[in-house]
């Protein structure tokens, strides 16, 4: 079948450096999507050309990979500074998931309760309403980093 034209449109921005394209492709190379065969690391590599340039979606994407080791070697401080820039930048799943590591503690953060009901009601607060409504594939594994 191929690549959709969605796909190939998105390849073509992201070569260029377009970040929300790198972003869509990088989804793509993620979920299995658009004609798109599932590649971790190629998703990972996308989102992070697209994180570099602030796009916070990417952050919080490559954050999740980062702490489930998933097309990259696990480093959960990274995946709490990938969270942390997108929380700081006001991106509501972000703020959720770093609530949810300090919730935990762990790799990262040292668990605080106080901390994490603050990135919580960030969260709630935040223009997202959907503010774990992630693919429900990783919902469980970016839930904090219980072992």
């Amino acid at each position: 079948m191929g690549l959709s034209k969605l796909a190939k449109g998105w390849r073509k921005g992201a070569l260029k450096g377009n970040a929300e394209d790198q972003y869509r492709l990088a989804r793509c190379y993620d979920e299995n999507t658009e004609g798109v065969k599932r590649d971790l690391v190629a998703a990972a590599a996308w989102y992070s050309k697209a994180a570099e340039q602030r796009h916070t979606g990417a952050q919080v994407q490559l954050g999740i990979l980062y702490a489930n080791g998933e097309g990259v070697a696990q480093n959960r401080e990274l995946a709490v500074s990938l969270y942390r820039k997108a929380a700081d930048a006001r991106h509501s799943v972000a703020q959720g998931l770093l609530g949810n590591c300090y919730a935990a503690g762990g790799e990262g953060v040292e668990q605080n309760d106080a901390l994490a009901v603050a990135w919580w009601v960030k969260a709630a607060r935040g223009r997202e309403v959907h503010v774990h409504n992630i693919t429900s594939r990783r919902l469980e594994r970016a839930d904090g980093f219980s072992a």
